[in-house]
């Protein structure tokens, strides 16, 4: 299962922000649509998914814990082991404080008006094709994630 959900936004240490994600399995040409919330804080980063399914994603030091509500199970994922996954919070989380050093170690980003255009470098190549944001006034208003395996994971924020 894919856990590439959605960045956050603005300057503040702990931010609250609600997204819908649009996510295209190419494999099972399927179609998904998600709603949730994304809080960053300086200590964690929290995803909630709220329709059609009831789970959390809480990444605290070097661990995400995946609640989900409608089994009432919990499980915690070592982020030594899942790089992905950690390169993905960590990406989140500079995005929010508009540190993009991590970005620009991992990805070209070319800029152009309200629109950012990352191009992925060394071991991010594998897995994705591209990135493209696009910007209203200085906080992320919509992002397109292009896989390596044709899939696509669309996100718009309210």
């Amino acid at each position: 299962m894919r856990f590439l959900l959605f960045f956050a936004l603005f300057f503040a240490i702990a931010y609250s922000n609600s997204f819908t994600e649009k996510r295209y399995i190419y494999a099972l040409d399927k179609t998904t649509i998600y709603d949730g919330s994304i809080e960053i804080k300086q200590d964690s980063t929290s995803i909630l998914y709220t329709s059609p399914i009831n789970k959390r994603l809480t990444k605290m030091d070097s661990s995400l814990v995946i609640e989900d509500f409608d089994t009432n199970k919990t499980e915690t994922i070592d982020l030594s082991k899942r790089l992905d996954l950690k390169l993905y919070f960590e990406m989140i989380k500079s995005i929010n404080t508009k540190e993009l050093g991590l970005l620009e170690e991992n990805f070209t980003v070319k800029k152009n008006q309200s629109k950012l255009e990352l191009l992925p470098k060394n071991r991010v190549k594998k897995a994705i094709s591209k990135i493209d944001i696009t910007l209203l006034k200085d906080d992320i208003e919509s992002m397109i994630i292009y896989f390596t395996n044709r899939d696509i994971i669309e996100i718009k924020t309210h």
